[in-house]
């Protein structure tokens, strides 16, 4: 009976271990050794579950497809392509209006730089048609 609860107890504690060291979470702690099309397989294995994947750039993603996005089937990816402007973090990125906007990079990217390139993915909750209901962010340093 003893030998029995150790194997169940054994099994569990590999089965946990194993859950821990998924690619996933494996890639989360080393951010800039991971390339775009893995974060982009990645997504799309974790939401695809949920429904079709649908990835813009940022450029391309208008307003309206936010708003109308609830109920539809698909998941909204916004992929932006941004540049650190200083070495406390501070990046930016253009969006489809034209503009820049600010994006922050520390505590996201590892050993933040001056004039890194990244490129962000933000995955919007499919729930909801709020235009900022981001539920995850992805961060993939493209130029050091």
């Amino acid at each position: 009976m003893r030998g029995k609860i150790k194997m169940v107890i054994v099994t569990l504690v590999v089965i946990l271990i194993a859950g821990i060291f998924t690619p996933e979470n494996v890639w989360a702690a080393s951010k800039e050794k991971v390339t775009c099309k893995q974060v982009e397989k990645s997504i799309k294995r974790k939401y695809g579950k949920f429904g079709k994947v649908k990835f813009y750039k940022s450029e391309k993603l208008k307003n309206k497809t936010l708003l109308h996005r609830k109920g539809t089937g698909k998941i909204i990816v916004e992929k932006c392509s941004g540049v650190v402007v200083n070495n406390k973090g501070d990046g930016k990125y253009k969006a489809s209006n034209g503009k820049s906007y600010y994006i922050c990079y520390d505590g996201w990217v590892k050993n933040v730089k001056k004039g890194m390139k990244v490129t962000s993915y933000f995955v919007y909750n499919k729930d909801t048609n709020y235009t900022d209901d981001v539920v995850e962010r992805y961060d993939v340093v493209t130029k050091r």
